[in-house]
């Protein structure tokens, strides 16, 4: 019964139930250091989706003093996770040391799942620091090595990272391709996190190619899942994309809507806006001919090095459309 509740709990994590998942083994006793090293691997992956991420930290130390006494199988998985919280932290060199460890780990304990998770991870790093070349060789040998394995889930992360990488390279086709196939995987796994996630990614496509109806329903649909998640980001997220695609698209009103509703979201609890609402907010600015305001607004966000990269390029070609 342990174990099964273990694998329910790991499910759980896999398609972003972490809280669900957390309740399941707060309950749970391991029965061996080695089972406590997988329960804490497992409580520590879905800490380190939520806030503040100290928890995951320590559950992750904890499992590290069992591993340094022994080398259990379950070891493997606690490389992995130090990896992802380390890309969480904003170390992504580091987390890739990590992820080329576990693959050694991996290998040493023919371990071919652990192997072709870290392959994907390391994928999907890649992308993190800009390396979309190096990301698209990892993600196509992650894509081979699941199929191979019949590991659906896998192989569904690994599509979507190609397309990833393919969007930055500038070949929206094929970057399309892979984010409806991993859509398509994600429904058919019922993976609700991961159907919002690759739906999000093919609005951004269509949106980039000027199919301003398809981006619009692929944000309603990934805001319908972020409700469903009961993700609070997510649904930032959503209606920030459903906000601007109105905007390119001249529903300014219904962009107002939109920023409208989410601006009090990011409000709550002493926060301020995030560079992306102040993005929206200039863009409708510089739509309504507010040219003053949505100066100051751009300007904002571009100046500002704590801002996504992404967000301040778009800030950029906004100002510069702005004195066209």
């Amino acid at each position: 019964a342990s174990k099964f509740e273990m694998l329910e709990a790991e499910d759980m994590v896999w398609r972003g139930m972490y809280g669900d998942a957390l309740r399941l083994l707060a309950s749970q006793a391991a029965a061996n250091p080695e089972d406590t090293v997988r329960k804490l691997t497992v409580e520590a992956s879905a800490l380190t989706h939520q806030e503040p991420i100290e928890a995951a930290e320590q559950r992750l130390a904890q499992a590290l003093n069992l591993c340094e006494a022994a080398d259990y199988v379950t070891c493997g998985d606690l490389i992995n996770a130090r990896g992802i919280l380390a890309v969480k932290q904003g170390h992504p060199e580091r987390a890739r040391e990590r992820f080329l460890e576990s693959i050694s780990f991996a290998q040493v304990h023919h371990d071919r799942w652990l192997e072709t998770d870290a392959t994907v991870n390391l994928g999907w790093v890649a992308l993190q620091i800009g390396h979309f070349d190096e990301s698209v060789d990892w993600s196509k040998t992650a894509y081979r090595a699941a199929l191979d394995q019949g590991t659906e889930g896998l192989a569904q992360i690994a599509s979507g990272n190609l397309g990833w990488a393919y969007l930055q390279l500038g070949d929206d086709e094929r970057a399309q391709e892979r984010f409806l196939e991993a859509e398509k995987s994600a429904e058919t796994l019922g993976d609700v996190r991961r159907q919002l996630i690759w739906t999000t990614a093919a609005g951004y496509v269509y949106r980039d190619t000027g199919d301003l109806a398809r981006a619009t329903e692929s944000y309603r649909q990934a805001f319908t899942f972020a409700k469903q998640l009961d993700s609070k980001e997510d649904i930032v997220n959503a209606l920030e994309d459903l906000a601007q695609v109105s905007v390119d698209s001249g529903e300014l009103d219904e962009a107002n809507v939109y920023i409208d509703r989410v601006t009090p979201m990011e409000l709550a609890g002493g926060h301020h806006l995030s560079a992306n609402v102040l993005l929206t907010q200039g863009m409708l600015a510089a739509a309504r001919r507010q040219d003053q305001q949505a100066e100051s607004l751009l300007r904002r966000v571009q100046d500002d090095p704590q801002n996504p990269t992404t967000t301040r390029l778009g800030a950029g070609e906004q100002l510069a459309r702005l004195f066209e």
